[in-house]
């Protein structure tokens, strides 16, 4: 909801409440296709970010900061790491992550009037079973120590975090296999590119960073 944004703006960024105010104070019109109401159908949105607008992000951050540090003060043995819109919780006291977690989503329902999607999120503890994260109220739709790899497989015992597979050997050595696997069909694709200096661009600007980087993450 975008109420919560304004005086927070006026106290952190009063050189921008105009400009922000001039960009989301008046509704925008989403166009949508195909929607059985007609072709196409508008509809007026006034709830989030303007698509591709580069405050989108500082904006969200900026809402969501005062949830975060509420969370924090009320469980001061977690450690919260937010980026963006992604935030993880991690402690040594199970139950305390979990009540952490539950009472972020409760503010943010309430004070964002959004919904987090639980679904979306992973659970994971190397001493904690999945049974005593789901007694403490771990939600039940959040999964338990699954991640999707870079080849659209999906596999058990570890969860993938900023591009490094923490978990067991097993998850490791099968998300490296399908970084390789994935890897690898691209650069089978890229020998499509009829233009050598193209080819050496993607090559030297994507390829190897991508693999550069999962060699500083994995030991």
């Amino acid at each position: 909801d975008r109420d919560s944004v304004w005086k927070l703006v006026d106290d952190e960024f009063p050189e921008l409440s105009a400009y922000v105010r001039m960009v989301y104070g008046v509704e925008s019109r989403i166009l949508l296709k195909d929607a059985g109401l007609g072709d196409p159908v508008q509809v007026l949105n006034a709830v989030g970010a303007r698509q591709g607008d580069p405050l989108g992000t500082m904006l969200y951050a900026l809402v969501a900061q005062p949830i975060l540090d509420e969370v924090a003060d009320a469980y001061p043995s977690v450690q919260i790491d937010a980026f963006a819109d992604d935030a993880g919780f991690h402690g040594v006291v199970h139950e305390d992550v979990v009540q952490a977690y539950c009472l972020y989503r409760h503010l943010y329902s309430l004070r964002l009037r959004g919904e987090l999607n639980d679904s979306k999120a992973v659970a994971f503890s190397l001493g904690v079973t999945e049974q005593a994260a789901r007694a403490a109220g771990l939600p039940a739709d959040m999964p338990w120590a699954t991640a999707k790899l870079l080849d659209g497989t999906t596999a058990q015992g570890g969860f993938v975090l900023y591009g490094a597979p923490i978990g067991s050997g097993e998850f490791v050595r099968a998300y490296l296999a399908a970084a390789v696997s994935e890897a690898k069909a691209g650069l089978e694709r890229l020998s499509y590119m009829e233009s050598k200096q193209h080819k050496l661009i993607m090559l030297r600007m994507s390829f190897c960073k991508k693999v550069m980087h999962i060699q500083r993450l994995v030991p």
